[in-house]
């Protein structure tokens, strides 16, 4: 072992290379944030009890609020103690006074699986420290898709940390203590700009680095200048019809859920942005992007992707229980798991639960949250409604085949010659 200062110059704090082979492996690779062109960490909200919300109308009645009453009486009534340098008060009252849109309602991704509502103005330091307007706009006017990764991994926990998005993301959207970053694949012209280019696009165009895509399309087989159109649906298309830079962004979704690949470089993974292997072939980069889509769109929520999901909400609460006699709250010092063999069930108060639930879905890491536990310790004291109850049936479904596909990959890493 040998101490070896930070690749990217980022720190003067070493780290341990216990397998210089794996190294040179995963230098060959090229760095995911220089493939994508425009990119940028998420949504930094600084107020979060205050900015995003499950229920649209309960953000509509603080909005509302901010147009119309004193400073001073928002402060008590929300809580919102001392200004900071960053968020004022001031600021976000007249960020929303000056560009009330009921447009500006839009859904994020807030954690994974869990979409809330927020009021963007794109604005910084008003009712958002910084939203990220110049690329999270690129998720808000035109379809799009997005990979979230992480530049660091804090802790002793492994590498989990990519995701995929067509909303904008906060700053903490795959994990908490990471910083989380977002580069989505497609760029969108900017109708609002005060001056426009003449050289500048007016249609959607591609947020991949040129030369990389061009190399790695040509290790795939596939042709670069097959692209979707400005005005296609390029989630539609499956398989072999899909564009070829929606094939390159499965691949790289892929490699970064192949297991091989997580455990032969999970000491570099935790330092700096992930480095991706370039195709071995054309049959390895074939399989590697349909795992890829696979994942996609499972984890896009896709209904035709994740298919029938039979856990079933079972028990009854009795009036006077312990929960408060309240059906479907999810009650103090749960949600808890018991296992049964092969599966479980998750209790959501001490009468009511889902079951059948796999462990392996329960314990399953994406970035640094536990999906299926966190999705519902952050509706502590809150029923669950029906729509809620078939959300997690998916996302259990979701994480169980996750791990299926996961498992399938296979990813063969380069070797050193001497090997």
């Amino acid at each position: 072992m040998l101490n070896r200062p930070c690749r990217t110059g980022g720190g003067d704090y070493p780290f341990i290379v216990r397998d210089f082979k794996s190294l040179d492996k995963y230098d060959k690779g090229f760095d995911i944030d220089a493939m994508f062109v425009e990119q940028s960490t998420g949504i930094l909200t600084a107020r979060d009890s205050l900015t995003v919300d499950f229920d649209k109308s309960a953000l509509q009645s603080r909005v509302t609020d901010f147009q119309n009453l004193p400073q001073e009486e928002l402060r008590d009534k929300y809580a919102l103690g001392k200004d900071s340098r960053d968020w004022k008060i001031d600021f976000a009252k007249r960020d929303i006074i000056e560009n009330f849109d009921h447009n500006n309602f839009q859904l994020i991704d807030y954690r994974p699986f869990d979409s809330r509502w927020t009021f963007f103005t794109g604005n910084n330091r008003g009712f958002h420290t910084n939203p990220r307007y110049d690329v999270m706009r690129h998720l808000i006017v035109g379809q799009n898709l997005a990979i979230g990764f992480t530049r660091t991994i804090e802790g002793g926990r492994s590498f989990a940390d990519v995701g995929v998005f067509y909303r904008p993301i906060t700053h903490h959207s795959l994990s908490m203590k990471e910083v989380n970053s977002l580069a989505p694949l497609y760029l969108y012209p900017d109708e609002n700009a005060d001056q426009t280019d003449a050289l500048a696009p007016t249609e959607r165009t591609l947020n991949l680095d040129p030369k990389l895509y061009a190399i790695i399309c040509k290790a795939a087989g596939i042709d670069s200048a097959d692209q979707a159109g400005p005005e296609d649906d390029f989630r539609a298309p499956t398989g072999e019809a899909r564009a070829s830079e929606v094939k390159v962004f499965d691949y790289i979704y892929g490699v970064l859920h192949s297991p091989e690949y997580r455990e032969t470089f999970a000491e570099f993974l935790k330092i700096d942005f992930p480095r991706i292997p370039y195709p071995a072939s054309a049959e390895v980069f074939r399989h590697v992007s349909e795992k890829g889509e696979a994942l996609r769109r499972l984890h896009l929520m896709e209904a035709p992707a994740i298919g029938e999901a039979i856990y079933p909400f079972m028990g009854e609460v009795e009036e006077g229980a312990e929960n408060g006699g309240e059906d479907s709250v999810v009650a103090a010092a749960h949600p808890k798991f018991t296992a049964d063999g092969t599966t479980g069930r998750v209790y959501i108060n001490p009468h009511q639960y889902f079951d059948a639930v796999p462990p392996v879905a329960w314990d399953f890491y994406i970035g640094g949250y536990q999906p299926a536990q966190k999705w519902l310790k952050d509706r502590k004291g809150r029923a669950l409604s029906w729509d809620d109850v078939a959300h997690y049936q998916n996302v259990i479904k979701i994480l169980t085949e996750t791990d299926r596909i996961m498992k399938e990959i296979r990813l063969p890493l380069e070797t050193d010659p001497s090997d």
